[in-house]
């Protein structure tokens, strides 16, 4: 038995030690970092560690890597010093594996053992940022890469069913500022959106908001509405009445653009990838930046026409041949919306959508009401989710190079024309199919038309945000060989020959 002076001894200590857990427990430290280049592909990250007034780091803290992109090597050697009464510096020195990736993300955790009266650890996750953005000039660089890339969009297969509705800039200074402000807002929404879903921890991949059924829904019946106006079915009239028609123009334009513009980008052009890949990392000011100037090169060309506007007629679309082609092309574009569309609704969804297209056609609004009703309660919202089918994609591709072959994996989907360009004109060409009947090559494809996450997971993975996507595999090229957004035979080639 114990005495009554142990007891109260022993309810002493505990006392004391549960106050001294939760003293320890509101021990909080701040980390403050900063990146240096060391030589290409290298860099150190000095890290200063700041402990309340009092307490002192007992030993080396233990850093732990949890999330990195684009990481080769990471060196700690365990060592710090004091640099304050409070304040202790460490280093690291990290190595990625491709050093001409723009930007680079290494997430740690770092356990800090402190003591004052008794000790503790006091964890801390950080997030590091290797690359542009602590260089000026690089950073130009990447702006340099998003206008580039925004200008080439006009000119990727991605926008074939939507340039024809571009021609309506041509019609008159009006229409080409009601089109460059269609450019902004929708670059400026967009940066909005992503913005949005990086708050909430969403994974975010360029134009894979055409696996979204609410998105295709909402651009069919817009562009419906684009193919009764085109078409002279309905019109819109302005409430303003002063310069009518100018306004009646700009915001007709400005709405086509809209549209056009968030059908224009289901596709990474040339350029756009790396410059797309640190706004979407980077802050909101680098976010909105980027998208600003990729919105001025993809609006460049209607800034050229709209200051040699004077040196020609502007009102060729207006001309019979050139009216029946802008037309065609909204036509064309609803259309292949629509089917974009359909391939997430059943039958009976399909049914009401086109009873709805016929009501808005004949302005009936009562009909138009009840259609809608009819598919908010069961035929929108019909689609079947099925369950993602290449789970096991890095397992069916490690065990392809694992036979010694070579392994062409392209990722496609039905709303990337220029997925399309590439699988039909290279993929599928005389050319490379002799090549891979020539040797133990495969290829391997994938579909997003719908969602996977873990083909996002995949592209992500190579530092990559979107479609088009093709890469080479083999024993000697483990960690894989990546190619453009537009392919040809010689890079596919090429890329081949280095495989094997």
């Amino acid at each position: 038995m114990k005495s009554n002076a142990q007891k109260i001894a022993l309810i002493c200590m505990m006392v004391v030690c549960i106050l001294c857990n939760i003293n320890a427990s509101n021990v909080d430290i701040d980390i403050s970092h900063e990146e240096t280049l060391v030589k290409a592909g290298t860099f150190c990250s000095e890290i200063t560690i700041t402990v309340p007034e009092g307490w002192k780091m007992a030993k080396s803290p233990d850093i732990q890597v949890l999330k990195s992109q684009n990481l080769k090597n990471f060196t700690y050697s365990g060592g710090f010093k004091q640099v304050g009464k409070a304040s202790y510096l460490l280093a690291i020195n990290v190595e990625v594996e491709n050093p001409r990736i723009p930007v680079n993300y290494l997430e740690i955790s770092i356990d800090c053992s402190l003591c004052k009266n008794i000790c503790t650890i006091v964890s801390k996750n950080i997030s590091l940022s290797f690359g542009i953005t602590k260089n000026s000039s690089a950073l130009m660089w990447i702006l340099l890469l998003g206008f580039l890339g925004g200008f080439v969009l006009n000119f990727m297969p991605c926008v074939l069913p939507v340039i024809l509705m571009k021609l309506k800039a041509g019609n008159s200074k009006s229409a080409i500022i009601g089109t460059i402000t269609g450019n902004y807002v929708s670059f400026a929404a967009f940066a909005t959106f992503i913005a949005f879903l990086k708050m909430r921890g969403e994974s975010i991949g360029w134009g894979m908001h055409f696996q979204n059924s609410i998105f295709l829904e909402i651009a069919t019946i817009i562009l419906f509405i684009l193919v009764l106006y085109s078409t002279g079915v309905i019109t819109f009239s302005p409430s303003v009445q002063i310069n009518s028609k100018v306004k009646h123009i700009f915001f007709s334009s400005t709405i086509s653009s809209i549209i056009a513009s968030a059908i224009a980008i289901p596709c990474t052009a040339p350029f756009l990838g790396a410059a797309a890949v640190f706004a979407i990392q980077g802050s909101t000011a680098d976010l909105y930046s980027i998208f600003l100037v990729i919105a001025t090169g993809f609006s460049f060309p209607y800034f050229l026409l709209l200051l040699f506007s004077k040196k020609f007629s502007m009102n060729f679309s207006q001309t019979s041949i050139f009216k029946k082609i802008i037309d065609g092309g909204v036509i064309i574009t609803f259309l292949w919306v629509f089917w974009l569309l359909s391939k997430h609704l059943t039958y009976g969804a399909i049914t009401l959508h086109i009873l709805l297209f016929y009501f808005l056609k004949k302005r009936k609004l009562w009909a138009v009401i009840i259609t809608a009703v009819l598919l908010l309660n069961g035929g929108l919202f019909s689609e079947k989710h099925a369950e993602d089918p290449y789970r096991n994609i890095n397992e069916k591709l490690s065990s392809e190079i694992a036979k010694n072959k070579v392994v062409i994996f392209n990722i496609t989907a039905d709303w990337c024309l220029t997925c399309k360009y590439n699988k039909y004109r290279v993929l599928n060409s005389e050319k490379i199919r002799e090549v891979i009947k020539s040797g133990r090559i495969t290829l391997i494809e994938a579909d997003m038309t719908g969602k996977s996450e873990s083909l996002m997971n995949f592209i992500r993975a190579h530092n990559r945000i979107g479609i088009p996507f093709t890469i080479v595999f083999s024993s000697k090229a483990p960690e894989g060989i990546l190619l453009g957004e537009i392919l040809t035979e010689e890079a596919m080639i090429d890329a081949i020959n280095v495989a094997k």
